[in-house]
C-alpha cells in the first residue's frame, strides 16, 4: 500500500474488512473477498467471486470519489448484477 492518504487508507481497510465480509456472508460465499486499489487518480474494487463450477471470476469496480457509503453502493450494484 504505497503512498496512501489517510482517506484512501480508511477506504481499504473497510473494503478489505467490512465490505468483504459482509458480502461473502450475505451472498453465502459468492463473493470470496474485496481489494482495494489506487492507479493514479483513480480508485477501484476488485472483487473475487466463486463461481458455480468452483472456478473464480473477477471483477472490477470503479469508486473514484466515492464516500464509504457510496463504494458499497456501487459494488453491491455490481456484485447483484452477477448473483441475482
Amino acid at each position: 500500500m504505497p503512498n496512501l492518504t489517510n482517506e484512501q487508507l480508511w477506504k481499504h481497510n473497510y473494503v478489505a474488512n467490512e465490505l468483504t465480509d459482509a458480502l461473502n456472508c450475505a451472498t453465502r460465499g459468492f463473493v470470496d473477498y474485496c481489494e482495494y486499489h489506487v492507479k493514479g487518480a483513480e480508485e477501484f474494487v476488485q472483487v473475487k467471486l466463486v463461481l458455480c463450477n468452483g472456478n473464480y471470476d473477477t471483477m472490477t469496480v470503479c469508486v473514484t470519489g466515492d464516500s464509504l457509503w457510496a463504494i458499497l453502493k456501487d459494488v453491491m450494484r455490481a456484485v447483484a448484477k452477477r448473483y441475482e
